[in-house]
């Protein structure tokens, strides 16, 4: 009873008690637990079990205990403002993209409506003397025989008629060889704008949110503006069981680590099909033990728009050798091949008990 006095407390039970308490010091055998509000919000952890919550449930490790509180503190956001506001200049820019995209696809035209086109302008020209004056539409014979119902505008010559069809036909055939590299271009767009939507949601300093704004305004995507707070910190580095790993936590930082700090044999990871982080084991010519590859894996996850995910997810892992910018495209865009993928659960950088982080 907490409410009892100690005088009064009889003194078998409360050393007993002590005696429970500081066991664990002596035996090893720790029990991890978190405690949890009425909303299921982690808001304390422990080596123990503890009484003096009303929920708590037991975890496998204290690591385990530690990442799921402070995930929790992470929550609340202190750059919430100036987070919204480049969210707010992303989603425009996503909004006009998407609309650019549907032009284009609305402009496309496949093989067999060219054909169309011509055919029925090279069949106004041979049957001209068959089409009534002021015809709305007209039906003609095709190169097989079968017969071909063109529309026509009434106002003008059977000739006319067939030159306006060829200029669609030519209109439209520009479209056919042009609109697909435009496509390709705007879709390297909209990746890059995904990745910097990721850069923002895993931003933790003012510094590194002005950053994506500023790349937002590199592209053009927004007005240019006079950079707040200091500068942005570089990859962060991390000796995992005697391997140097680097972790870009933005485009310019993943563009960096892979193409600037990797060399030709080192390992390279990235979620696979989503934004994320380059990370890079930089190996030399030793092997990698599995121990770090998960690890290196884990950041991987952990620093993507998978962050958040509660099953496993698919890191795709090659050699630094097989990575290719792609081509005209923006910073951190790549293209790669000859991986293999291991499938890991997201683990902040602090969650590894064995992660040694250094800023050399």
């Amino acid at each position: 009873d907490p409410d009892t006095l100690a005088v009064q407390a009889p003194s078998a039970p409360v050393a007993q008690t002590i005696t429970d308490l500081f066991a664990p010091l002596e035996n090893g055998w720790w029990s991890p637990h978190v405690a949890l509000d009425e909303t299921d919000t982690v808001v304390a952890f422990t080596p123990y079990a503890p009484r003096q919550f009303a929920r708590a449930e037991p975890v496998a490790d204290i690591s385990t205990a530690m990442w799921r509180f402070f995930a929790a503190r992470r929550m609340t956001d202190p750059y919430e403002g100036a987070r919204r506001a480049v969210q707010t200049l992303i989603r425009r820019t996503k909004t006009r993209l998407d609309r650019r995209a549907a032009r284009l696809r609305k402009q496309l035209v496949d093989e067999q409506e060219l054909d169309a086109l011509r055919t029925a302008g090279e069949l106004l020209l041979t049957y001209q003397h068959q089409v009534p004056k002021g015809a709305a539409q007209v039906t003609l014979p095709d190169y097989e025989g079968q017969p071909r119902t063109i529309s026509l505008d009434p106002r003008l010559t059977p000739q006319e008629n067939a030159q306006r069809l060829f200029r669609r036909y030519h209109k439209a055939r520009r479209a056919a060889e042009q609109i697909p590299s435009l496509i390709q271009a705007l879709k390297a767009d909209q990746a890059y704008l995904a990745q910097l939507e990721t850069d923002l949601s895993l931003a933790e300093s003012r510094p590194e949110i002005e950053a994506v704004r500023a790349a937002l305004a590199n592209a053009g995507w927004a007005p240019e503006r006079r950079p707040v707070g200091g500068p942005v910190g570089g990859p962060r580095r991390f000796e995992i069981a005697g391997l140097v790993v680097l972790v870009g936590r933005n485009a310019r930082q993943n563009e960096q680590v892979t193409f600037e700090r990797a060399a030709p044999e080192d390992l390279w990871l990235h979620v696979r099909g989503r934004p994320g982080a380059h990370v890079i084991i930089k190996r030399g010519r030793r092997d990698v033990p599995q121990q770090a590859l998960q690890r290196a894996a884990q950041l991987a996850a952990y620093y993507s728009a998978a962050r958040d995910e509660t099953t496993p997810v698919a890191i795709d892992v090659t050699e630094r050798r097989f990575v290719r910018r792609l081509k005209g495209g923006h910073p951190g865009l790549v293209t790669y091949r000859n991986e293999k993928t291991l499938f890991v659960k997201p683990r902040p950088a602090d969650w590894g008990a064995n992660d040694k982080e250094s800023t050399r």
